[in-house]
């Protein structure tokens, strides 16, 4: 299985977090949301089709308020992404982060300052 995870992994953040707002961590997690679909979305589109396993597989959750996992649940997902010494790659997963990363800024941006006005 191939994962993709957005986390927020720093210590100082991690205290930050634990003593923030309650608007700032529900910000955060639809932040995740959102960012999480867009990704999996471009992803699907990227998913190379021959049954629509892989496609129909992609999903994304977020885990608390540090982290979203988005990816294939079927074990082949890992080969069509980075490919093998048979097979060509086919990525489907880092063009998705790729193509979509300033609109997940963008959203991040949007959705803390949309907290920080409410509070």
């Amino acid at each position: 299985m191939i994962e993709m995870q957005i986390e927020i992994d720093d210590k100082r953040v991690k205290e930050m977090l634990k003593k923030m707002n309650p608007a700032i961590q529900q910000a955060l997690l639809r932040f995740l949301k959102k960012a999480g679909s867009i990704i999996k979305s471009s992803a699907k589109a990227n998913a190379p089709v021959d049954t629509s396993r892989l496609r129909g597989s992609i999903s994304s959750r977020p885990e608390g308020i540090r982290q979203v996992i988005i990816g294939p649940n079927v074990d082949y997902g890992i080969y069509q992404e980075f490919g093998t010494k048979y097979m060509k790659a086919q990525p489907y997963m880092r063009p998705a982060l790729e193509d979509n990363i300033d609109n997940v800024r963008d959203i991040f941006i949007r959705e803390i300052n949309l907290a920080i006005q409410r509070t």
